[in-house]
């Protein structure tokens, strides 16, 4: 079957006018606590044109920078230091005036940044597992300990932690939820 289009819509089609767009933002997937790295973020513009460039950070504006943009490819860097542990969202926006495509324009990466590790011990018991716990902060592991009725209730939560140790904990301690999230935070990641 072939594709039939009108002079008229190719003509449209290629002369789309001053276009800008984002075309990704790279940032390193994982990254150790306090590691300096460069948010690199890909451009396109049709023609030479000035925009502005946002940086978001988990919905947290950390800058806006004009910006020069050269017909063809584009290519900035921003460098960057993540100091707390945990998932960041990075957003990347750029603004131009008379841009015809304003729907291109944004782009989105993910990192997560690992601090020392982190063992979530559940028992019931604390004062038995005092020398398992002195054992374990010995080897610069951070512990946070809690009864089993203080089992973290979400996915997100769980895997906030490198590990998770049951201490003479019973299962019946657990709703068949609770044990089923443990499953999951176990196998699935």
């Amino acid at each position: 079957m072939s594709l039939s289009l009108s002079s008229s819509s190719c003509r449209k089609f290629t002369q789309r006018g001053q276009d800008v767009s984002v075309q990704r933002i790279g940032v390193p997937t994982l990254l150790k606590e306090g590691t300096a790295f460069d948010a690199k973020i890909f451009a396109t513009a049709d023609q030479p044109e000035d925009a502005t460039l946002r940086l978001f950070i988990n919905d947290q504006l950390i800058g806006e920078e004009p910006v020069r943009l050269e017909a063809g490819k584009n290519l900035f860097a921003v460098p960057q230091m993540l100091t707390e542990p945990g998932f960041y969202t990075y957003d990347v926006q750029l603004i131009s005036e008379g841009d015809s495509v304003a729907q291109n324009n944004r782009a989105i990466g993910f990192t997560t940044v690992q601090g020392d590790p982190r063992l979530l011990l559940i028992s019931e018991n604390m004062a038995a597992d005092s020398n398992l716990i002195a054992a374990l902060e010995s080897s610069q592991i951070q512990v946070i300990t809690r009864p089993p009725t203080g089992l973290p209730q979400t996915l997100p939560e769980l895997q906030s932690y490198d590990a998770i140790f049951l201490s003479n904990v019973a299962a019946g301690d657990f709703s068949m939820d609770q044990m089923r999230l443990l499953q999951s935070a176990v196998r699935d990641f």
